[in-house]
């Protein structure tokens, strides 16, 4: 008699969970190119990104993101890995950056904006990013709806001391793009 083999719920939970991660990856691989998840943005980076011994700073405006993401067992901490945050992510000077000598101390935002796209979104206070850099082939614009504008402006400053700095993940729904640190961003 043959027994049809059937997935287990949380064995297809952990493929959705290696896709999501493999997309993740990819991001950093390709800056500045959007990648499509299967899932939410930020709640694949809460689940593929935290463990008990990552440190994380939470500005998020959503009560059930801080649930999500204390669940996963990660502290709280004032030197955070991780910084999550909603689009107004306030105090930018308090993110650790690394220094000359432990650059990899700079932290990595993930931050929810209202939309991605790679051409103009035409709303109210979207911002058209120029980047380039290594990883990509020539410069590539994104549009981004929901960023503060200083965000990118701290981009910049953090820039300068390269390889201090912050790296970004901007998640909107299902699309997520990673504007690492050695990037050069400009405001167009």
């Amino acid at each position: 008699m043959r027994i049809p083999l059937q997935a287990s719920a949380s064995l297809s939970f952990q493929h959705q969970q290696a896709r999501a991660y493999r997309t993740l990856l990819m991001a950093f691989a390709y800056p500045a190119r959007l990648q499509q998840l299967e899932v939410d943005a930020m709640q694949a980076c809460i689940d593929c990104l935290l463990d008990t011994a990552t440190r994380v700073a939470l500005s998020v405006g959503s009560h059930a993101w801080c649930e999500r993401i204390l669940a996963t067992g990660a502290m709280l901490s004032s030197q955070p890995e991780w910084v999550f945050a909603g689009p107004a992510l306030a105090d930018l000077d308090s993110i650790p950056t690394g220094s000359r000598e432990v650059p990899e101390e700079g932290a990595t935002a993930v931050i929810g904006v209202e939309a991605l796209s790679e051409t103009a979104l035409h709303t109210p206070g979207e911002l058209c990013i120029g980047a380039r850099g290594a990883g990509l082939k020539e410069p590539t614009l994104l549009f981004v709806s929901g960023l503060k504008r200083g965000v990118i402006e701290h981009h910049q400053a953090w820039h300068g001391e390269y390889p201090c700095g912050v790296d970004l993940l901007l998640c909107a729904g299902r699309q997520v793009v990673a504007l690492p640190r050695h990037l050069t961003l400009e405001l167009r």
